[in-house]
């Protein structure tokens, strides 16, 4: 694969950008969104690359020729990202999505970059790769000294490291702990020094082993016992591959990147309703492999895999000893990843370790001095690029962040300021289905809090049908972004249904939009009950009845569902069935829940037979 190789750029200026950013990635986190170290590594890795692409630019002009080189996996990796791309365009509900989730089309976008550039930068400056090792396991002993400090309560505690959730936190030290062996094991069996002199030389690796392997024992630890992750179990998982594969829609492009969650409600088995699992919706699958596969077809995931399979096959015929680490380090971290899920500290790590492992061969070198005064207009285009690229990439982390802020608000019961932080939120990013979806939430529940107050002036008077209209258009515009989310169907049908007394159409649109949900999840019970529970509040019982007894065919031990079926039955002034069901409800109940007294109370009206 051609790339290009910045040979003729000052070494001081590119080998400062890359030391920056492979000494600082594990580190950068800003804690202002709900997915902090997602968010702050996918800005800080399009900041990067879009320098990197301003400096290529400039660099192209001062020498006015390119060096074409190819690399071991510069193929597979422009495989992997097309595919993203064209699942993106060709089948995700939202595009705009995509590329504002990290681990999803811009993150490769971005990532590819990212390899190409450190390829080059690595044919002409092999040395770098011997810094690049020391700078990965110095910058994950900066995170590990965070979490100590995090423990010890010198900083707030939070269950999200710099590099991520507790899970992929401990999987990135793990891997960065073997690298740094391997490393050490390399450098020491090339010593000739005594035994002080090479402690001397390898102090950074050996000190970053005493931070490193206590910190990762600690998150092991925590996993095993009082922080388990919730994940969907691989049997399900793979399951769902299978479906997928069987499609011939999904087969070769999946259901679209950063939408597994369409996948997951349509394809789960029947046997997770009997699950402590049965009531979760799951946004990513069992592993970083499982999710590439259901997002982006069989054929990606078969890429990943002839990734993993030419590294596996490359240590046994490896001819670099410097490059041993980067590869064991990278196999050991394929592997995690086919059986863990992701994060993008992870990704930003896979590539740089591919960079390091890879074979680079020079190619040829082409002049553009032929192109004449054309070649100036390299950097402005690149430069104008990379200032479009930040641009909108600040807008939609701000966005991010007023978005969080609007929650924090609303736990402190300020509902206005977080409606204004949401409405700042899908001003600055209006192509996200959630925004809409939150602002939605909002409307309908100011205008219910100014419903209930007294003494209502003229304009707070006019103000809560604007509020409720508001809310139904903003709900309607979470479906137009996101037609494949559950949630922003579920969020519509409440609205619908609260309003069924008060707006025109609204019975009809509760009903329609309920059986969309339904549609999209028909295996939860829960949403069949919700259908009921509309069709109960219009009196149509023969179809509350029949959603009801679907949804407990589906899941036969909540007493909740036996409870709304005796309601409907004892409306329908079937008072046999009516019992029936209570007491169902009522053997199902612990006796000091509320829930037991309220059916308790439900049998005590029929007569004694």
């Amino acid at each position: 694969m051609r790339l290009y190789k910045l040979k003729s750029l000052p070494d001081s200026l590119i080998t400062a950008v890359f030391t920056f950013f492979i000494l600082s990635f594990p580190l950068l986190f800003l804690n202002l969104t709900f997915e902090p170290a997602e968010h702050s590594k996918l800005l800080s890795l399009i900041l990067i690359c879009s320098l990197l692409l301003s400096l290529m630019s400039l660099n192209i002009l001062k020498v006015k020729k390119v060096t074409l080189v190819k690399s071991t996996y510069a193929i597979p990796l422009i495989l992997i990202t097309a595919f993203y791309l064209l699942s993106s365009i060709l089948v995700s509900p939202n595009i705009f999505l995509t590329l504002n989730t990290s681990q999803s089309t811009s993150s490769w976008l971005a990532l590819l970059f990212l390899y190409l550039t450190l390829t080059g930068f690595f044919s002409f400056n092999d040395r770098f790769r011997k810094t690049t090792l020391i700078l990965i396991s110095a910058g994950t002993s900066l995170v590990a000294l965070y979490q100590y400090l995090m423990y010890l309560r010198y900083i707030p505690f939070n269950l999200i490291l710099p590099t991520g959730n507790l899970l992929s936190s401990a999987v990135f030290f793990s891997v960065v702990i073997i690298l740094t062996i391997a490393n050490l094991t390399v450098l020491i069996s090339k010593e000739k020094d005594n035994l002080v002199q090479t402690i001397k030389k390898n102090i950074i690796l050996l000190l970053s082993l005493v931070i490193l392997i206590p910190a990762d024992m600690l998150l092991i630890l925590h996993l095993l016992s009082d922080q388990k992750p919730i994940l969907l179990p691989h049997t399900i998982a793979y399951s769902i591959v299978g479906q997928i594969i069987n499609h011939p829609k999904t087969f070769l492009l999946g259901v679209g990147p950063s939408n597994f969650i369409s996948a997951f409600t349509l394809g789960k088995p029947l046997s997770i309703n009997y699950s402590s699992l049965w009531n979760i919706t799951f946004t990513s699958s069992s592993s970083f492999f499982t999710t590439l596969i259901t997002e982006t077809g069989i054929l990606n995931g078969i890429i990943f895999l002839s990734v993993a399979v030419i590294s596996i096959w490359r240590v046994r015929k490896f001819r670099y000893l410097d490059r041993f680490p980067a590869l064991f380090g990278l196999n050991i971290l394929l592997i995690l990843l086919i059986i863990f899920p992701g994060s993008l500290s992870l990704l930003i790590l896979l590539v740089i370790l591919l960079s390091l492992s890879a074979d680079v061969n020079n190619k040829k070198t082409v002049s553009l001095k032929r192109i004449g005064p054309l070649i100036y207009f390299l950097p402005v285009l690149s430069i104008f690029i990379s200032f479009l690229i930040i641009y909108f990439t600040a807008r939609a982390y701000l966005a991010e962040s007023f978005y969080r802020l609007s929650y924090n608000y609303l736990d402190k019961n300020d509902g206005t300021n977080a409606y204004n932080y949401q409405r700042k939120a899908v001003s600055l990013n209006p192509y996200i289905d959630k925004y809409h979806l939150a602002l939605s939430q909002s409307s309908i529940i100011l205008a219910d809090a100014m419903g209930k107050k007294k003494d209502l002036s003229q304009d707070q008077k006019q103000m809560i049908p604007k509020l409720a209209q508001q809310s139904i258009e903003e709900g309607r515009m979470s479906i137009s972004l996101n037609k494949t989310n559950v949630f922003n169907w579920d969020n519509l049908s409440k609205i619908y249904s609260a309003l069924i007394n008060f707006a025109a159409d609204s019975d009809r649109w509760a009903i329609e939009t309920a059986k969309q949900k339904v549609t999209l999840d028909p295996k939860n019970p829960n949403n069949w009950l919700n259908l009921a529970l509309i069709y109960n509040k219009l009196e149509n019982y023969d179809d509350a009845e029949k959603s009801l007894l679907r949804a407990i065919e589906l899941k036969n031990d909540l007493p909740g569902l036996h409870y709304q079926l005796g309601l409907v039955y004892k409306n329908k002034n079937n008072l046999g069935k009516a019992r029936s069901y209570f007491e169902k409800a009522l053997n199902m109940l612990p006796e000091d829940s509320p829930d037991y007294i309220k059916v308790e109370m439900e049998l005590k009206t029929f007569a004694s037979p």
